[in-house]
């Protein structure tokens, strides 16, 4: 990460790139803090910034039957109930989340704006 980033700013130019699922923002924080649980705490507390500040949503990927093979499709909930289910199903894997379980995030438009604006795209 970079040293002027906050960690909520690198996980949104992360899902501005491509989706990233929970596995991976975990993996992000296992680079931030020493210990697995601290890493999920603050890989939840991100995510939840981020989908309250409307930078990222929560969604699953699905199969579209074409090209691309599969599309983000989000879920059709308010920030604080997508990140109650988030929470819940981390919590009953434990620790750290299996890889392609539980959310994929994707940036909003408004966390695309901002990626852009770190990478210094726009001013």
């Amino acid at each position: 990460m970079s040293d002027s980033r906050t960690f909520l700013e690198e996980v949104v130019a992360q899902t501005a790139f491509d989706w990233c699922d929970a596995s991976y923002i975990y993996g992000l924080a296992l680079d931030e803090v020493p210990a697995g649980e601290a890493a999920r705490d603050l890989a939840l507390d991100t995510i939840r910034e981020g989908l309250e500040k409307g930078l990222v949503a929560a969604g699953d990927l699905v199969p579209t039957g074409g090209e691309p093979a599969l599309e983000f499709r989000p879920w059709p909930l308010p920030a604080a109930e997508a990140f109650a289910r988030i929470r819940e199903e981390w919590l009953e894997q434990g620790t750290a989340p299996e890889p392609d379980t539980i959310v994929w995030l994707q940036a909003t438009a408004a966390g695309s704006r901002l990626a852009e604006e770190l990478e210094g795209g726009t001013s």
